[in-house]
């Protein structure tokens, strides 16, 4: 096939390491404090990490809580507390992270993460320079449903990069699937975080770092 004309990356486990879960229960339980509940249960915590829609519904009704407004401040907290860590050293950039400004290539990040947590990583990283564009979720109930492996901020980058001979690079499975269902090539990064990972399907290539992902570009 022809060379790749853009990649597009996701952002925690691909260009910075992921949030520790400390951070998530700490801001967790800061939204829940938001809405007058001082002892929320361990599981409606561990669920609301990687949360769906119908989690978020079932975990508000258990609380009488306005989902909107309960997950207007769930993403507030975690992004803000992931916007610290970012910017003390608690969440870093990957070592191999100088591997992206050598890809003379168009540029994009697509993440699950929160829109402003994702503009704090390219701004503290200079991302900027090299990246096209950059999507993180908006804080709303609607934007949950468009998480990868929903292929909504693919597309969207695909259309910024203006190509779609494309390789996505990421390091689950939602990475994969949402490359499936836009019809482009993944590679797949085996992050020491990802040791006995179960992938759902093949990945086109595999690299153990960003450095491989320059190689593969060329």
């Amino acid at each position: 096939m022809q060379p790749y004309e853009a990649v597009i990356f996701d952002s925690d486990g691909v260009l910075v390491e992921p949030t520790d879960q400390g951070l998530y229960s700490t801001a967790l339980r800061e939204a829940f404090e938001d809405h007058g509940i001082a002892d929320p249960h361990e599981g409606h915590l561990d669920a609301l990490r990687s949360v769906t829609r119908d989690d978020l519904d079932r975990i508000c009704g258990a609380y009488d809580l306005d989902p909107e407004a309960f997950w207007r401040s769930r993403d507030r907290c975690a992004s803000a507390v992931q916007r610290t860590a970012i910017a003390d050293g608690r969440k870093p950039a990957y070592d191999d992270l100088d591997a992206v400004f050598t890809i003379n290539r168009p540029c994009a990040i697509v993440s699950n993460n929160q829109q402003r947590t994702i503009e704090t990583v390219v701004e503290t990283h200079g991302l900027g320079e090299v990246m096209t564009s950059y999507y993180g979720r908006q804080p709303t109930i609607e934007d949950i449903q468009r998480k990868k492996p929903h292929p909504h901020y693919v597309e969207r980058a695909l259309s910024d990069v203006g190509t779609r001979n494309a390789l996505f690079v990421g390091d689950s499975n939602a990475d994969l699937l949402a490359a499936e269902r836009t019809g482009i090539d993944v590679a797949f990064v085996e992050r020491p975080h990802r040791t006995n990972y179960q992938l759902v399907s093949e990945p086109d290539h595999t690299v153990t770092g960003l450095d491989g992902v320059a190689e593969l570009v060329g």
